[in-house]
C-alpha cells in the first residue's frame, strides 16, 4: 500500500513560502502520542509526509532527525510544524550546521499538531521514498516524570473499605499502555493503573475527586490487558465509563467476591486536561429497612420496606422476594434480611 501511494506523494508536496513546507499525505494514519523518552513517530515515514501528534497545552514537544536523538536519516532534512488547521508554527533546516533538523515547541493549546518531513534536494520541500524515522518526545512542566503507576505492571493497590480513604493520583506525565484504546473513549489517552481485591463485595463505589484534572474516565480489567466481563458501571452494562463524575461515585456492579481486579483511570489527550485527582473504593452504604410498627403479635401481618442508599439495584429478601417491599406474618420472633445488590446489605428484625 505504501509503495503504491508513494507515486502520488512525490507530486503532492509543495512549499508555500521558502522555509515552510507542506505535505498533503498523512502517515501513520492514526494520531501518535509522544512519551518522556525519545522514540520514533514511525519506522518508515517518507519525505513528503506529515504525522499527526497529540499535544497538551503547556507541555514541551521536541521533533528531531538528528543522530544524537536516535534518528538514522542521512539525507538533508527539513521539518515544519503546523497546527490542526495547517497554520504555520515552526520550521527548521540544517540545525547547528548539520544536514538534520530539530524543533522544540511549547504547546499553546490542547489538541493535535502536524509535523511535516521533507528533503532539501535540488530544491526545498522535496519528497523521497526512503524509510525515515522522525524522533519525538514530550516534557511535562515540573519535571515531566511519569507517575509511578504509569503502566499496569506497576499499578497502585487500593483496598476497598466501608468508608472512602482517598489516594492521591495524577495523569500528568502519564502515557498510554500498549493495549487498545478504551471502548468508551477511543483515541490517545494518559492512563494510570490501580488494582484491588473485591473481598466480600459484589458492588463497590469508585469515587474520583478532581484536582487539576478536568476529566477522568475508568476502564475495568480482570488482569493487565484483559478486559473485565459481566460488569455494570454507573448502572450501565460494560467495563468502561468515560466520565467518573457523572454519577459520582461510579457504582461498579457484578464483581465476583474475593477476585483480583485492575482498572485504569484516564484522560483523553485531545479533549481533557491531564492533572491531579484523588480516588477510593468503598462499599455502598446499606439500605434502610422500615416496618409498619415497632412490633407485631404472632400471626399479625406487617409490611417491610427496604430503601437503598442510592437509586437502582435489585432486592433479595431472605424469604425469596425480589421487591422493595414485602408483607410477612411471623408466628414467632423472626429475622428478615434483605440485600440490595447495588447498594450493600441490611438486616431487619421484628418480634
Amino acid at each position: 500500500m505504501k509503495k503504491i501511494y508513494l507515486l502520488h506523494v512525490i507530486l503532492l508536496s509543495f512549499s508555500g513560502l521558502y522555509g515552510q513546507c507542506t505535505a498533503l499525505n498523512q502517515y501513520p494514519l492514526n494520531a501518535v502520542t509522544p512519551t518522556a523518552v525519545w522514540s520514533n513517530i514511525d519506522a518508515c515515514n517518507y519525505a513528503g509526509e506529515y504525522a499527526v501528534v497529540n499535544v497538551v497545552a503547556g507541555n514541551v514537544y521536541e521533533f528531531s532527525t538528528m543522530g544524537i536523538h536516535g534518528s538514522t536519516i542521512s539525507y538533508d532534512t527539513e521539518l515544519t510544524l503546523r497546527n490542526a488547521s495547517n497554520a504555520f508554527i515552526a520550521y527548521n533546516d540544517d540545525y547547528q550546521l548539520t544536514l538534520q533538523s530539530y524543533i522544540s515547541w511549547t504547546a499553546t493549546y490542547t489538541g493535535t499538531a502536524r509535523i511535516h518531513l521533507h528533503e532539501y534536494a535540488l530544491f526545498s520541500c522535496s519528497s523521497n521514498s526512503i524509510c525515515s524515522n522522525i524522533r519525538f518526545r514530550v516534557t511535562v512542566p515540573g519535571g515531566g516524570a511519569a507517575p509511578a503507576n504509569n503502566n499496569c505492571a506497576n499499578a497502585t493497590p487500593l483496598t476497598p473499605n466501608a468508608v472512602c480513604n482517598l489516594t492521591n493520583g495524577t495523569t500528568a506525565g502519564a502515557t498510554e499502555d500498549a493495549i487498545p484504546d478504551p471502548s468508551c473513549d477511543p483515541g490517545s489517552i494518559n492512563d494510570v493503573w490501580y488494582t484491588f481485591n473485591s473481598g466480600n463485595y459484589n458492588t463497590l463505589n469508585l469515587t474520583v475527586n478532581l484536582g487539576t484534572a478536568s476529566f477522568i474516565g475508568v476502564e475495568m480489567f480482570s488482569s493487565c490487558g484483559v478486559l473485565a466481563q459481566n460488569l455494570t458501571l454507573g448502572g450501565n452494562v460494560g467495563n468502561c465509563d468515560f466520565n467518573t463524575s457523572a454519577p459520582d461515585p461510579t457504582v461498579i456492579g457484578g464483581l465476583a467476591p474475593d477476585t483480583n481486579c485492575a482498572f485504569r483511570l484516564f484522560a483523553d489527550v485531545a479533549y481533557d486536561v491531564a492533572g491531579s485527582f484523588a480516588a477510593c473504593l468503598a462499599a455502598p452504604a446499606p439500605p434502610s429497612v422500615a416496618g409498619d410498627g415497632a412490633g407485631v403479635c404472632a400471626g399479625q401481618s406487617v409490611a417491610l420496606t427496604a430503601t437503598p442508599s442510592a437509586p437502582g439495584g435489585t432486592f433479595s429478601w431472605s424469604d425469596g422476594a425480589a421487591t422493595p417491599s414485602i408483607t410477612v406474618t411471623p408466628n414467632s420472633a423472626t429475622a428478615y434480611t434483605v440485600a440490595c445488590v447495588d447498594d450493600g446489605a441490611a438486616d431487619g428484625l421484628l418480634s
